[in-house]
């Protein structure tokens, strides 16, 4: 409790209203085939809130990595005019309302592009998606969509047996309740 505390302190808000400000827009997570990426996307209600919690957290860190002799834990560099925080195991973005953590700096820079070019093939085109999107109520907590098409024809043989819908251990799928067969039908 002590630490929270500080650390509400120093970012001049409640924890609860931190993770408010960068994420009272959604989070979506993403996974990226070609990159084998994956990435964490906060939308913000508030680009301002967004990169004052964004400035101090890096301030922190910094400070802490000082005050220990270790080296700065952020390697700047900038794609497209995008200042991208490069860490040993990934890094993060912020542009307008959106708050980006990934591992792979090829993903990164899609999503840049994305941003910064419109995205021409996404969800918000995706009709099944709208469909479904929809259909959810207003305070729903949390809810997800996969798409499960572009692995569809993907020519890897344990995925085409996958969505074959057969198994050569049927006792583990019995075990499983049948999710080859749902996955078949998904």
């Amino acid at each position: 409790m002590t630490v929270l505390r500080v650390l509400e302190f120093q970012l001049g808000m409640t924890w609860r209203d931190a993770i408010k400000a960068i994420s009272a827009g959604g989070v979506s997570l993403a996974f990226d085939p070609d990159t084998q990426g994956f990435a964490v996307l906060f939308k913000a209600e508030d680009s301002g809130e967004l990169h004052k919690v964004r400035d101090k957290v890096v301030k922190m860190a910094r400070d802490d990595a000082k005050n220990k002799g270790e080296k700065d834990p952020y390697k700047v560099e900038q794609y497209r005019d995008v200042d991208v925080y490069i860490t040993k195991d990934g890094g993060f973005l912020t542009h307008d309302d959106w708050l980006i953590v990934g591992n792979k700096s090829d993903l990164g820079k899609k999503l840049i592009d994305a941003l910064l070019d419109g995205q021409k093939n996404s969800f918000a085109q995706n009709k099944t998606y709208q469909t479904l999107r929809g259909k959810m109520k207003d305070d729903s907590v949390a809810w997800g969509f996969v798409n499960l098409e572009p692995l569809r024809h993907i020519e890897e043989e344990g995925l085409q047996k996958l969505f074959a819908g057969t198994t050569e251990e049927p006792a583990g799928e019995m075990l499983l309740g049948g999710v080859l067969e749902g996955i078949k039908n998904t």
